[in-house]
């Protein structure tokens, strides 16, 4: 086959094409990358004429253009496996968003840490199920969306929450237009819901403390002690299923625990099953810490380790905290458990383990710490984050020291003036 300067010549294989150039001749191949309503990317490579691994001499035009066709057909097979078309397919936004996990959340380019990954899934797994979204991508209605985000706010949803609904679904049609599945995200006219509001949430007060308290003497032990914990700890929920006996130090002047586990939900790869790992990190880099058991919960942790050891006979320190009836530990519903039981004798209806997490640090502050000291203890990353989740507190503190410092300017202004009126009085 003679090669035309200066022009492409089609070959007898598809879409495998020869062209001259100055230091010889050479072949082109293209493939369809993906297919829109409107028009096609169309990917290009070219290809170099390889060696022949036997002699080492390059490849004779009739097995170079083979080579080639061969490699054309291997991308364009790749692009249809990695590309759904509207021409083939009536896309719907739940198949959008199912390919949206498996292509971008669960890909090894993004490298997500196993926690975002499952958070993202979670949230878009409930987009999924949307009555509103089950529809055509093309056919999305920006009003119907619009009223589902303000509908979901309006009666008393999280905000946090929305606002991450929001994010995922608006990167899920970003994601289309790069698949050139659609043109425009078609909620990108829908205003960005801003960042948590503070609401007041009825607190728990101090009769709803001591009626708790009281309740729970009725309940088992190891419940018990896990409402304690919850109430006086102030530890997520991973970790306080993460936590075993060696972790306690209850024989010491001061009794601590050393939080540096947690036991979660990891999923390896997509599609993968669930399952839980006991690991030695914790969620943020500050996360590992110690922090004082009061006595009285430390009393309770006794009896409950005493119960324990006529129960199993070959107790020992590396045991879980929270052990099911088959010798297992106890995993993240258990707890939520408890805390519903709580919800019922106190009436809060949001008191989840998240919420006594929440009351902690609450206590903390009222009690005259820091917010250094509360950072610390909650195992924020920055006490950035506990100033902007307890403004409310944190700014009553500020106003206490700023009366603090104000009173102490008064008395040393008080006291070099008397300073002062005594080294006047002495010259004189």
């Amino acid at each position: 086959m003679v090669a035309q300067k200066d022009k492409d010549i089609k070959t007898g294989y598809k879409r495998v094409y020869w062209q001259d150039s100055i230091v010889g001749s050479k072949v082109i191949i293209k493939w369809i990358k993906t297919r829109g309503s409107q028009k096609e990317s169309v990917g290009t490579q070219t290809v170099q004429r390889p060696f022949n691994k036997k002699t080492g001499k390059p490849l004779t035009d009739a097995k170079y253009l083979e080579y080639a066709h061969k490699l054309q057909i291997k991308k364009q097979a790749e692009a249809d496996s990695s590309t759904i078309t509207l021409q083939q397919h009536d896309l719907t936004v739940p198949e959008l968003i199912e390919k949206y996990i498996k292509d971008v959340v669960f890909s090894p380019k993004k490298n997500l840490k196993g926690s975002t990954k499952k958070g993202y899934k979670e949230k878009l797994s409930a987009l999924q199920k949307w009555p509103e979204l089950q529809t055509k991508v093309t056919n999305v209605d920006t009003d119907i969306i619009s009223k589902k985000f303000d509908d979901r706010i309006n009666s008393g949803g999280s905000r946090q929450y929305t606002k991450k609904l929001h994010e995922q679904l608006y990167m899920v049609f970003d994601f289309a237009i790069k698949e050139e599945l659609i043109e425009v995200n078609p909620i990108a006219d829908i205003d960005k819901i801003e960042g948590t509001e503070f609401v007041e949430k009825e607190p728990l007060t101090n009769e709803m403390h001591d009626k708790l308290l009281q309740e729970i003497q009725t309940w088992p032990i190891e419940e018990i002690v896990c409402t304690e914990i919850m109430l006086g700890l102030g530890l997520r929920t991973s970790e306080i299923v993460g936590l075993s006996w060696k972790d306690f130090q209850l024989d010491e002047p001061t009794y601590s625990v050393t939080i540096n586990h947690q036991y979660i939900a990891e999923q390896n790869s997509y599609g993968g099953k669930i399952q839980y790992n006991y690991v030695d990190r914790t969620k943020t880099a500050k996360g590992r810490r110690k922090l004082i058991v009061i006595s009285d919960l430390r009393n309770l942790l006794l009896e409950y380790q005493e119960q324990l050891k006529e129960q199993n006979t070959g107790w020992n320190e590396s045991y879980p905290l929270f052990l099911t009836n088959y010798g297992n530990r106890r995993k993240d519903k258990w707890v939520q458990g408890v805390a519903k039981k709580a919800r019922e004798i106190t009436g809060l209806y949001d008191l989840t383990p998240r919420e006594f997490r929440h009351i902690y640090p609450s206590m903390l502050l009222h009690a005259g710490l820091s917010d250094i000291s509360v950072a610390i203890a909650m195992g924020h990353t920055t006490v950035n984050t506990t100033i902007r989740r307890y403004m409310d507190r944190h700014e009553a503190t500020i106003q206490l020291d700023s009366v603090k410092l104000e009173n102490f300017r008064n008395e040393k202004t008080k006291n070099r003036t008397k300073n002062r009126t005594k080294i006047k009085t002495e010259s004189l």
